[in-house]
């Protein structure tokens, strides 16, 4: 049997944070490029992947991207499978993928990031509807909160 594609999506480069340790700054990438529309991205993605395909987005935090949910829903009503690794600051991307709790998830993956306690809420919300793993960045200036840490990445 052979595995489903596994896809990385970066779907903004919009983050909150500016970790010292964040590979982001260094990629050469066209900031300036438009972002395209979650709709505009579920059909690309639905048109070039097949069906069990794992789409997972990342990039800055995918929860600013307007839509992401209404993006995860029309994957999963298309038999793609979907994922993201957020830092779970942005509530209101939190709020919109309870509201329409889009199926085929596979993994929200949480970024571990020092002295954001005020995302507790939004971990604890996202863990009781969708699977939830934690990660910190083994770097000094990386997070220590979680102590159930599933992996740490070099």
């Amino acid at each position: 049997m052979t595995a489903p594609m596994h896809v990385l999506v970066n779907l903004s480069w919009k983050c909150q944070l500016a970790c010292p340790y964040c590979l982001l700054p260094h990629i050469k990438i066209d900031r300036a490029a438009p972002e395209h529309s979650w709709a505009e991205w579920a059909v690309a993605l639905r048109d070039h992947t097949a069906k069990g395909a794992i789409l997972d987005f990342a990039g800055g935090d995918p929860l600013l991207f307007p839509g992401l949910a209404r993006l995860c829903e029309a994957l999963g009503n298309s038999g793609r499978l979907w994922a993201i690794t957020t830092n779970a600051i942005a509530t209101e991307g939190v709020d919109e993928l309870l509201r329409l709790r889009p199926s085929g998830c596979v993994l929200v993956n949480i970024s571990d990031h020092p002295g954001r306690y005020d995302t507790s809420d939004n971990i604890d919300r996202l863990q009781s509807v969708f699977p939830v793993v934690f990660n910190r960045v083994d770097h000094p200036a990386a997070g220590q909160r979680h102590a159930t840490i599933t992996s740490v990445i070099p």
